[in-house]
């Protein structure tokens, strides 16, 4: 196994995390919310967590991955990401990390089971917008992959992306629709990101408000299911 190009990758994933991060931070700025520092914090820690492992990992030799190293990559990238996702509700709101990393790791997988709502102790509509929107952004980004969007991204993955791509995109087989792997990355995303914004306003044209439309958007295409409110969709 390529260990170094493995962790390199990783560490660009959590790169790619954190900067994802500074959008909910914006949202925390518009409505002047208290969890703006905390939402800070956890994007500075990622990116400082995932800088530390590139540079220290960073190699100039390109090297074909493996399907074991693409499989490891997808493991790896998974669970430290959910460990990462979990920080801004760690540290903006009082509840255990586990509970924390259950709502990353749900939001990333796109599995739509939650802490929050009418039957537990905290409520949706008692989150900050800030962190309403990241519950929604991690099932937007973990909908098609966050390794599929890294290939489509950054020209560098290419030398890997078959065996990363393959390892990502689930079922028997998984077929490249363009000859470059990176051209059907993005291809995908392209497809993807239409049909959020399609969704997107759709919902407003209905009544919704801009930002539940937005967020409603990520969690709908991405088949997850996380809302703004306790009634879910029928709010």
């Amino acid at each position: 196994m390529l260990r170094k190009h493995i962790f390199h990758i990783i560490g660009i994933s959590w790169i790619i995390l954190g900067i994802s991060m500074f959008l909910s931070a914006v949202f925390s700025y518009i409505y002047a919310e208290n969890d703006l520092i905390p939402i800070l914090k956890s994007s500075f820690i990622t990116i400082g967590c995932g800088l530390v492992l590139f540079i220290f990992t960073y190699s100039k030799k390109s090297k074909e991955l493996s399907a074991r190293d693409g499989f490891s990559i997808v493991t790896m990238c998974w669970l430290s990401m959910a460990m990462f996702g979990a920080l801004p509700f760690y540290l903006s709101l009082d509840i255990s990390y586990t509970n924390a990393f259950f709502e990353s790791m749900s939001g990333l997988t796109t599995t739509g089971a939650t802490i929050f709502g009418s039957s537990s102790t905290m409520e949706i509509e008692s989150l900050s917008y800030g962190l309403l929107f990241w519950r929604s952004f991690t099932q937007f980004i973990g909908g098609i992959g966050i390794i599929v969007f890294s290939i489509a991204i950054l020209p560098m993955l290419g030398i890997g992306g078959v065996q990363l791509f393959r390892a990502e995109v689930a079922g028997p087989t998984a077929d490249k629709l363009t000859p470059r792997v990176k051209q059907t990355a993005k291809l995908l995303w392209s497809i993807y990101i239409g049909f959020v914004i399609l969704a997107c306003l759709v919902f407003k044209i209905e009544g919704m408000s801009w930002f539940d439309a937005i967020c409603h958007s990520f969690t709908t295409i991405a088949t997850g299911g996380f809302s703004t409110k306790n009634a879910s969709i029928g709010a």
